[in-house]
């Protein structure tokens, strides 16, 4: 997709080199942020972050379009460590029923995702939630808890993108106002890299 735009971009699975290949909803952050394009915005809360890298890249297509408008909703949320803390608990509260990140809870962050996981608490709380979510069935359930980390409910707008049969996604004002032009193309799932906190080699993460 040559010339690809914020507005144009496809939302897909994995990392990719630049928006002609698609993008994740963290790289299309990076796109509106006017940050180099990664799928580590420096913008952006780094629980929140995980979170959606994770969710993003287990939600089928249908699906997955509907975090287009969290990706303008989340720039410069990196804040304050009071905020990262609760945001934090939020998730653990929701993986594993308790808020408190023990010895145990890290075991668990362990042994269900990684070393790497385990040591930081933030982006494995992010990603526990989401496999969570995704484990559970419980996609309307992951995106709860997205408005809640962001610390408020999403109004409902009408957004018209050119998703199958879909008119209308709840979604944020500010957030719809910068993707009204939005046109997804059909997605083709086979060129994607798959992310997997088991391999980061390559174009995973």
């Amino acid at each position: 997709m040559a010339g690809a735009s914020h507005q144009t971009v496809r939302l897909t699975r994995g990392r990719h080199p630049s928006p002609a290949g698609g993008a994740c909803v963290m790289e299309l952050a990076s796109m509106l942020a006017h940050e180099p394009f990664s799928d580590r915005p420096r913008c952006v809360d780094p629980v929140i972050g995980a979170f959606l890298r994770a969710f993003n890249d287990r939600l089928d297509h249908r699906r997955r379009q509907e975090l287009r408008p969290y990706a303008a909703a989340i720039v410069g949320t990196r804040g304050r460590r009071h905020d990262r803390r609760r945001r934090r608990d939020l998730c653990l509260a929701y993986a594993s029923g308790s808020r408190r990140a023990g010895p145990r809870v890290r075991a668990r962050l362990f042994l269900l995702i990684g070393a790497g996981a385990a040591l930081d608490l933030d982006g494995g709380a992010g990603e526990w939630a989401a496999r969570e979510a995704i484990a559970r069935g419980d996609v309307d359930g992951g995106f709860a808890l997205l408005d809640a980390l962001l610390g408020r409910p999403l109004e409902a707008a009408p957004l018209a993108l050119a998703i199958e049969g879909q008119a209308q996604l709840r979604v944020a004002r500010p957030a719809a106002e910068l993707v009204l032009q939005a046109q997804v193309a059909q997605e083709h799932e086979g060129g994607e890299h798959h992310h997997d906190a088991g391999g980061r080699s390559g174009l995973e993460r």
